[in-house]
This record gives C-alpha cells, sequence and structure tokens, in this order.
C-alpha cells in the first residue's frame, strides 16, 4: 500500500507543473497578442501614412489648378469637397450634386466641366424648376413641327449638349412623365424629339443637382427608383454655410472686397463687432444670404467700418 503522504506529495507535484504549463501558456498568449496589436498598429499606422501622402499630393495638384480657386474656404469641410471632385473630374460617371440652396451646387458643377475629361467642349446648364411643365421635355429633348400648338422644328438641350456635359440643376422638379426619356437617354445615349419617330444619338456628360432628398421622393413614387440610381454613380454632399464656419470670415471678406471694387466710394472694413455677428448667426439662406448680407451692409454703413447694426439678416 502506497504511502498517503508521498500520494499528497506526487498529486501536489502533478499540480504544480500544470499550474507553470498554465503559466507559460498565458505568458506565450499574451506576448502573443501584445505582437498581433502591434503588428495590427503599423498596418493602420502605414495605411494612414499611405492615405495622408495622397491627400497630400492631390492638394497640391488642386492649388495648381486655378478652376477649384474659385471653391472659397479653408475649412476642413471645403478641402474634402475639393478632393471629391478632384477624384471625379476625369471620370464620366454621372454625379449627383446634393445641398441645400444657396450652398454653391452650381459653382461645383462648372468646376468638374472645366477640370474634366470634356473641358474643352461645351457645357450645357438648366434649371429644371425654372421651366414650365408642359415645355420641359420640348426644352430637353426638342421638338418638331407640328407635334403640339404652336412647335416649330428645333433642337433641345439635349442635342446642343452632345459630346459636352449636360448639367440638370433641380432634377427633382423632372415630371414623372419625362423621367423615362431621360432614363434612356442616359442608359441607351438615345432619344426621340416630341412629336417625332425618328431616334437622336447622344454622348454627354451628365451632372445633375438637387436640394431635396430624392430617396424620400422615390419612396413617395414622385421620382423613378431605377433613375435614382443611374444619376447618383458619384454623390457629392455639399456642406451648409454652418457647416463651415471657419470659412464666413473669409467669404465675408472676399464678398466685401467685390463691393468695394464696383463702388466708387471709400473701401469699407468689418468692424470686430461686425465679425463676431457674422459667426454667431446661423446662415440658413447659406451662401447666397451672406453675399446679400454684405451687399447690403456696405449701404446702410455710414463711414469705412462697417458695425454690427450695418449687418441686417433676411
Amino acid at each position: 500500500m502506497e504511502n498517503p503522504e508521498y500520494e499528497i506529495i506526487h498529486r501536489y507535484s502533478e499540480f504544480s507543473e500544470t499550474l507553470k504549463t498554465i503559466a507559460v501558456y498565458n505568458i506565450l498568449r499574451d506576448q502573443i497578442d501584445e505582437d498581433e496589436k502591434v503588428e495590427e498598429l503599423k498596418s493602420v499606422s502605414q495605411k494612414n501614412k499611405l492615405s495622408s501622402e495622397k491627400e497630400s499630393l492631390i492638394d497640391r495638384e488642386i492649388e495648381n489648378c486655378r478652376s477649384f480657386d474659385k471653391l472659397l474656404g479653408q475649412s476642413e469641410r471645403v478641402r474634402k469637397l475639393k478632393r471629391e471632385i478632384y477624384c471625379v473630374k476625369d471620370s464620366n460617371c454621372k454625379v449627383l450634386i446634393c445641398g441645400e440652396s444657396g450652398t454653391g451646387k452650381s459653382l461645383i458643377a462648372h468646376i468638374l466641366h472645366e477640370t474634366g475629361l470634356y473641358k474643352d467642349k461645351h457645357l450645357v446648364s438648366v434649371n429644371v424648376g425654372a421651366l414650365q411643365k408642359d415645355l420641359i421635355e420640348s426644352t430637353l429633348f426638342g421638338s418638331v413641327k407640328g407635334a403640339f400648338t404652336d412647335a416649330v422644328d428645333r433642337k433641345g438641350l439635349m442635342s446642343l449638349a452632345d459630346g459636352g456635359t449636360l448639367f440638370l440643376d433641380e432634377i427633382a422638379e423632372l415630371p414623372v412623365s419625362c423621367q423615362p426619356k431621360l432614363l434612356r437617354a442616359i442608359e441607351e445615349g438615345v432619344y426621340r424629339k416630341v412629336g417625332s419617330d425618328k431616334e437622336e444619338k447622344v454622348s454627354c456628360r451628365f451632372i445633375f443637382a438637387t436640394n431635396q432628398n430624392l430617396k424620400d421622393l422615390v419612396r413617395k413614387k414622385l421620382f423613378r427608383e431605377d433613375l435614382y440610381y443611374r444619376i447618383v454613380e458619384f454623390c457629392i454632399n455639399v456642406p451648409t454655410l454652418n457647416e463651415r464656419k471657419d470659412d464666413i470670415l473669409l467669404l465675408a471678406e472676399h464678398f466685401l472686397s467685390e463691393a468695394n471694387s464696383k463702388s466708387t466710394l471709400e473701401k469699407k472694413y468689418f468692424s470686430n463687432e461686425a465679425k463676431e455677428k457674422l459667426l454667431e448667426y446661423s446662415w440658413p439662406g447659406n451662401i447666397r444670404e451672406l453675399k446679400a448680407a454684405v451687399n447690403v451692409s456696405t449701404i446702410y454703413s455710414q463711414n469705412r467700418k462697417i458695425m454690427p447694426e450695418d449687418i441686417q439678416f433676411i
């Protein structure tokens, strides 16, 4: 019969060895985990470095392109916006520019054209919301004589834009009845004039803009889903002025300089208090409202210095 004390010592020795093994395993596992974390951090750091280097290269290219100077601003939101424009400018994909009224969507469309594949061709631009509802189709696609009352043979904007760029602002205002025709022109490059059975060909770059939520319009059956997915191949979201407050004074000074250059009076400037008022306001009308406020302030001010009371908000 084995000695009980020997049995206890033997089992304790085995247990002790097991604990040592577990401890060694935990140490090795922790070291492996730590090594993996270090490698992961190195990988993330390297990716961030490459991304930063790429952004720096793009920023330098943008600085050397005069067309981008029209998009005033030094905030990070504007730098990001310029990079997006730069990345898509040489592509032939359809671009949808989304943003509130007065944020500069039309300006962005012009920059895309001026710096893109069709910069040496013509840009045809139209605000769909400004057209008469019953004339939208004939304005876009043209018409033949007798197609409707007073109709004459004429080219539409689609024909005029052939070989260049067609910019349709406020695309959400396009009647549902016209949307299948635009979809076919985009997808197949063909369309028909109003009253004609003859197919016309078109090859151009399409740029669209809207201040409405097209997804909501799709859900409400006010905008075709298939057309939506064709025009939103690349979407540029334009920030509001309130989202780029760092640019407010820069823009205000630019508009004031423009106003001064057109005036025969002494050059005016903002007081510090006036600048504070400009920064504190939320600007629901965005850049368009800021420009109007600056112009009006030069009228209200009785001397060279523009005071807070000279700045009127609509």
